[in-house]
């Protein structure tokens, strides 16, 4: 990448830096409007309860996640044990036995993309950002919804990481603003750990 395209790319990330999820509480989620996700539960499944587990430490650790994101706790009728694990450098990341809920929900049929088409379709381009989306878990739909006029074109999507590719240096600028200009919309935001600009 040259210096000038360089320096207005560093520009742009400055001027959109709330487009970035610092930290849990900067994610508000996606609007319901948009698209809303269910569990289609099979009726004929009786509820399961696990037994349940002493936390020790991962307690501790869960109740600071709960006052710093500020989300309220909810009880519902199918109950998993969360085991909170460490992660690197320094975080934490939430585990759930879903065995049990997994018996009773149908298998969703809606494909994931091919990872082989997808790395096949950015042959001839020489510029690439690597975007990765904040709290991503069920985003397959809404990102397909969301870049469908950039996918197979200036991006590639799969569940919630994204690539902005461009065969020539002076559109590489301006698809990371298309891209950037979904995500505002839509109120996308990105985690800036993952994330890898001007490859």
């Amino acid at each position: 990448m040259n210096e000038v395209l360089e320096t207005m790319m560093i520009e742009f990330l400055r001027k959109n830096v709330d487009m970035f999820a610092w930290s849990p509480s900067d994610f508000k989620g996606i609007d319901p409007e948009v698209i809303v996700h269910r569990l289609n539960l099979d009726p004929m499944m009786r509820l399961v309860n696990q037994e349940k587990r002493s936390f020790g430490a991962e307690r501790n650790r869960t109740q600071g996640l709960r006052k710093k994101a500020g989300s309220e706790v909810q009880y519902t009728e199918w109950l998993a044990n969360v085991v909170v694990v460490p992660k690197a450098p320094g975080k934490w990341h939430t585990c759930t036995d879903f065995t049990d809920l997994n018996k009773a929900y149908p298998n969703d049929p809606y494909p994931l993309p091919r990872i082989d088409l997808l790395v096949d379709s950015t042959a001839g381009c020489e510029f690439f950002i690597m975007m990765d989306a904040y709290q991503g878990a069920t985003y397959q739909r809404l990102v397909n919804r969301m870049f469908r006029d950039q996918i197979g074109m200036s991006m590639e999507v799969n569940v919630d990481d994204m690539l902005v590719k461009s065969k020539k240096e002076d559109d590489h600028l301006y698809h990371l603003k298309q891209a950037f200009e979904v995500m505002r919309t839509y109120g996308m935001k990105l985690n800036p750990t993952k994330c890898t600009f001007g490859v």
